[in-house]
Order: structure tokens, then C-alpha cells, then sequence
């Protein structure tokens, strides 16, 4: 059913990225824990290739599905006024997942991907990147994440052996995944640009 919702699915990263960490944090509290809840959040750090910039971006996995069409008009699928079919797909995604797992659908959530900015030193506010959301299930003992970047769909399986060191600051799944490096004195330049 994706290709009729016309997604390309890839399991790699973007073009243009030297590579990708996804890190899944659960910062539940003790007594969460001991109650069986998790708090979910998604780390995704890349380097861009062009600018060779290190990006940080995040989505927190722990609200139901209504908030994720918060400032989306459901009948147009509008974002603040502008068409955009990124999140009718996304839903539409989402319910056929959903669809699939069946009884294992608590295990699924979707949000958009947002990055901080700092409004002040010290001070620092989540703002929503257009048209790029991620949606995340479990199945058995495995962790599944999709990060939609417009049309795009990379899939990523997240490895639960983490680090201790990682572990300690709540990590509990992760992945990295790179293109290939070739360094910009040797790339041609229709390497550098295109993606």
C-alpha cells in the first residue's frame, strides 16, 4: 500500500548526509518504570556533506495520535494555511501499520521530528521542521523506526545492545548508519551537489 500512497521507501539515509545515529532515550522516572510506562524520546544526529554540519533533531514518541495533527486542518490536510500532502501520508502510514500489527497497535506512535533553538543563552525551544515526522513500533523485542522526510521513507531496525555508558543516560536502542565518505578534495563537484 505504500507505493499507492506514492512514498519512496529506502533503507538508507539521505544522499547528502555523511551518516545518521538514531538513539532511542526511555526518561521514565523510577515509579514509571515500576508501573511498566515508558517515556520515549528519538535523537537523530547527522553531518551534512555540503556544509559538513553536525544536526540534531528529536521527536518525542509519547503522545497519542490526535496530537500529532495538531495545526493540520483534517479535511484539507493543511499546514498553517499551505497544502501539504507529507501529512495525510504520514497518517495514512500510520493507520496502515496500525492496521498490520493489529493487537500490537499500543506499540505505535508518531510524531514530528523538531530541532531546539536556542532563544537565549541557556533557554532553549522545540521548533516543528516542516514536512518531516517519524513513526515508531515494536514488535516482539525490536524496535522499528520510520523517518519520513517529505515524501521519503527511511527504515531503521534499532539495536536494544547499547553501550553501558549509553545506558546510563537513559539509551535504550540505537543505530548508525553512513553512506559512503569520499572526502570533498576528491569529490567531483556533481557529487557534491547533487542528492
Amino acid at each position: 500500500m505504500t507505493q499507492q500512497l506514492n512514498f519512496k521507501t529506502v533503507n538508507t539515509i539521505p544522499q547528502d548526509w555523511h551518516f545518521a545515529k538514531l538513539d532511542l532515550f526511555d526518561n521514565a522516572t523510577n515509579k514509571e518504570s515500576m508501573l511498566d510506562k515508558q517515556k520515549l524520546k528519538l535523537a537523530i544526529s547527522f553531518r551534512h556533506k555540503v556544509t559538513n554540519e553536525l544536526v540534531s533533531i528529536k521527536a518525542g514518541l509519547n503522545s497519542p495520535k490526535r496530537h500529532y495533527k495538531r495545526n493540520i486542518d483534517a479535511k484539507a490536510i493543511m499546514l498553517n494555511g499551505v497544502p501539504c500532502q507529507h501529512y495525510r501520508l504520514c497518517l495514512e502510514l500510520f493507520d496502515n501499520i496500525c492496521a498490520e500489527l493489529g493487537s500490537e497497535c499500543d506499540n505505535i506512535s508518531i510524531s514530528k521530528l523538531y530541532e531546539s533553538r536556542e532563544l537565549y543563552p541557556g533557554k532553549f525551544s522545540p521548533k516543528t521542521i516542516e514536512s518531516a515526522s517519524t513513526i515508531m513500533y515494536k514488535t516482539a523485542n525490536t524496535y522499528y523506526v520510520m523517518m519520513i522526510l517529505e515524501n521519503n521513507v527511511y527504515q531503521f531496525c534499532l539495536d536494544e545492545t547499547v553501550q553501558p555508558g549509553s545506558r546510563k543516560r537513559g539509551v535504550i536502542a540505537t543505530n548508525t548508519k553512513r553512506n559512503d565518505f569520499v572526502p570533498k578534495a576528491m569529490t567531483p563537484l556533481s557529487r557534491i551537489t547533487s542528492g
